[in-house]
């Protein structure tokens, strides 16, 4: 049994080690010839222990490696925590929306309407609860299917609507459209309210007193009679004139008078005609009719009027008592044969074919999106509702526990892609750093398995002993000397104590006397260490680094050797 042999050559010195010497027996019956090799020396440091080395000496981090058993062809894998975790964090932080799948229950209302070529009425609100299919989609109504999955509930909503529509649209008579005769622009004239500039030379009294010619302009507003005032004329009737045949009009009255027929007329303000257009339009709008040519489609683009290739609309032009309709969206996109001018006294009104749907949808039961968190124990399998769920949230409900002593490791499979998380820091270190689950996610906790953590003590008048420490509590020297019970002989001398202590390659060997009671202090603040050796020593200083020498190897051996064994 080479293995228990093995062992036995590791143990046999730590017990007898409590007699501060090295016991060499005389013979060991072992099988073959041993293995040539020399004992290993390691570099101390002795460390008097005063508060300042003790302050130094907690700055140690405490380190709590994870063990991995899973190996059953070799020794266990121990690596350090952060390694282990490797942490990974999903980059989407914000609230999801619920997004809708097989299953899930759907209300749906809306009015349908029912059109001529005249008007649009609609019906009614019609309601119907439906269920969304394993191919992900809806039918009611006898619309349908409309595919809803993966879909929020904003844009199922539009989906629906656009699904609706066609289904009137198809069922919906569409208005015959009347054209208008084609004509060139109508020449403009003359009415109520519009206003003339008028300018000509008229006498005036220079600053040297001679009589001289200067060009004067006054404003000529055309009365509710149809006429402008000329002063030195009298009245002129222009109503209905066009602009050259005002000034014709005016030359005459100039020439009966014997007045100067040298003027310039132009027309200033146009108030007289107007082109309305309302309906269905942002706002309605009023635009003068002036001697520049405007065309139909000119007036809708004013006002706002924009092509709807899903619901064009019916536009109606009343004109000298005759009323023309045309297509919206014929005339905005450029597909009419001809073009179409604006007159003055046109009223153009804008009708949607039907009027703006009006849907209601809302889900009555959330069934598709779940969650999956996997652990030791089982799975549990959480539905998500319409608020959003942290994964801290949904961790406290599978029943996941963390101290500060314990961990997992959170694994987050979504979309193809895995994420890592450390439990602790999500719900104990960082419970404000939000991350919320999506419907599909995959939660697996592997519970991490720390390697027993302690400390050994040893030396003369004691009992050697490994002492367990704690994360959380973090014992003390003074809690290992005499919490752990291992001075139990009369012969221990507590002026030599030394704790040794792995600093990289070498060793800090920590002194420390005891033999006087207000030392005790040092001992309390000391904190422990995994792995830490607390020797007690009757030889001399310039002895300890040989014993402290074996003792580190036997100890290191020992360590290893316990290690597999709780790997296996």
């Amino acid at each position: 049994m080479p293995t228990l042999s093995r062992l036995c050559c590791l143990i046999l010195p730590i017990t007898l080690i409590g007699c501060d010497g090295v016991y060499i027996p005389q013979s060991l019956p072992l099988r073959g010839k041993p293995t040539a090799g020399t004992q290993q020396e390691f570099d101390i440091k002795i460390i008097s222990l005063n508060q300042n080395a003790v302050l130094k000496a907690n700055e140690t981090p405490y380190s709590r490696p994870v063990i991995s058993g899973n190996n059953l062809n070799g020794p266990a894998v121990t690596r350090s925590e952060k390694s282990t975790v490797s942490e990974r964090w999903p980059t989407v932080t914000r609230p999801p929306q619920y997004s809708l799948g097989p299953g899930d229950i759907l209300s749906v209302s809306w009015q349908k309407p029912e059109g001529t070529t005249e008007t649009t009425a609609l019906t009614a609100f019609k309601k119907q609860t439906v269920t969304i299919g394993p191919d992900g989609s809806i039918t009611f109504d006898g619309i349908g299917p409309v595919f809803l999955e993966g879909l929020t509930l904003e844009k199922a909503r539009a989906a629906i609507q656009n699904a609706v529509r066609e289904d009137q649209r198809s069922n919906f008579v569409f208005l015959e459209e009347k054209i208008p005769p084609s004509a060139a622009p109508s020449i403009y004239r003359l009415g109520a309210g519009d206003v003339l500039m008028f300018g000509g030379n008229q006498p005036e009294i220079s600053k040297t007193g001679d009589i001289i010619e200067a060009f004067k302009s006054r404003a000529l507003m055309v009365s509710s009679e149809g006429f402008v005032n000329l002063l030195d004329a009298g009245k002129v009737d222009v109503l209905n004139l066009s602009l050259s045949a005002a000034r014709e009009a005016i030359e005459l009255a100039l020439i009966r008078e014997g007045l100067d027929t040298n003027f310039d007329l132009i027309i200033s303000e146009y108030n007289s005609q107007k082109i309305l257009l309302g309906g269905a339009v942002p706002e309605p709008i009023s635009v003068p009719y002036t001697e520049l040519p405007v065309t139909l489609k000119q007036i809708l683009l004013m006002g706002g009027v924009k092509p709807n290739r899903r619901n064009d609309s019916a536009i109606r032009l009343y004109r000298r008592g005759e009323q023309y309709q045309l297509s919206a969206n014929k005339l905005l996109l450029g597909r009419m044969n001809q073009t179409y001018f604006a007159e003055p006294g046109d009223e153009i009104t804008v009708e949607p074919l039907f009027n703006a749907l009006k849907l209601d949808l809302s889900i009555t039961q959330y069934n598709s999106q779940k969650v999956l968190v996997t652990r030791r124990e089982g799975g549990t399998v959480i539905p998500l509702g319409p608020r959003p769920m942290s994964i801290q949230e949904l961790l406290i409900q599978a029943g996941l526990n963390v101290t500060r002593n314990s961990n997992y490791l959170i694994r987050l499979i979504r979309n193809g892609a895995e994420y890592r998380i450390s439990a602790r820091r999500l719900l104990l270190e960082n419970p404000d750093e939000v991350f919320y689950v999506q419907g599909g996610d995959n939660i697996i906790a592997e519970p991490l398995i720390y390697a027993r953590q302690s400390a050994m003590i040893t030396g003369a008048g004691t009992t050697p002993s490994l002492f367990a420490l704690n994360a959380e509590s973090r014992p003390s020297l003074a809690d290992a000397i005499y919490g752990s019970k291992s001075l139990t002989k009369i012969t221990a001398d507590l002026r030599q104590v030394f704790v040794l202590r792995k600093n990289q390659e070498a060793y800090d060997a920590f002194q420390l006397d005891l033999s006087n009671p207000s030392r005790l202090i040092l001992a309390r603040n000391f904190e422990m260490r995994p792995d830490d050796i607390v020797y007690v020593s009757t030889q001399p200083l310039t002895e300890f680094n040989t014993i402290a020498g074996q003792l580190i190897s036997t100890f290191t051996g020992l360590l290893d050797t316990t290690r597999k064994i709780e790997g296996i």
